[in-house]
């Protein structure tokens, strides 16, 4: 199925040939603290029938969007698809936390679904890159300050959202219970 030349949308049931694993929660339920780490993740290719995937594919004249190849290469930009329902996102990839923060809510016009087909999506994570990375600068962070008393362990991860276990200097999200901060982190050599 094709929705016009430019840009091109199409899909098409079944696995591309080089797709060797589809990677997903074990547990089947909607609680968004099991997305937060990479805990609990397992191949869920055998699932089910690879022909009753679905494969999309997105093409976008550089013309359209207002950049040259160059750009990308020396520049890069970022990307992100939504899955939608109703006036609310259901879902992204990259994934971040915002499209799972209703999930257990009620939906206004029926309970027995989920809040997140209307609620606000404020999201924090950054988008996929394509071409150039952005570097992460931490001269634009100041005042950050280190928090005391609160003995949870912390989790790290990068600006881009991936839990790190062994974080280098650099700057990091942190979360602490159910406090997140910035943190900047040097001297780990010598940890």
């Amino acid at each position: 199925m094709t929705f016009g030349a430019e840009p091109f949308y199409g899909m098409q049931d079944g696995l591309l040939p080089s797709i060797t694993s589809i990677w997903g929660q074990e547990d089947f339920g909607y609680d968004p603290e099991d997305l937060r780490t990479n805990g609990g993740f397992v191949d869920l290719i055998d699932e089910i029938d690879p022909a009753q995937h679905t494969f999309y594919e997105f093409r976008f004249p550089l013309s359209k969007l207002g950049i040259t190849e160059d750009y990308i290469k020396n520049t890069g930009i970022g990307l992100m698809v939504l899955d939608t329902y109703g006036q609310g996102a259901t879902g992204c990839t990259p994934y971040d936390p915002t499209v799972f923060d209703n999930a257990n809510a009620p939906y206004s016009k029926d309970p027995s679904s989920s809040a997140e087909k209307e609620d606000t999506d404020i999201f924090t994570f950054d988008h996929a890159r394509i071409g150039k990375l952005k570097a992460i600068d931490p001269s634009g962070v100041e005042n950050l300050t280190e928090e005391t008393g609160d003995t949870t362990a912390p989790e790290y991860y990068t600006l881009q959202g991936i839990r790190v276990t062994k974080p280098a200097d650099g700057l990091y999200i942190v979360r602490r219970g159910n406090k997140v901060t910035k943190t900047i982190i040097r001297g780990s050599a010598n940890r």
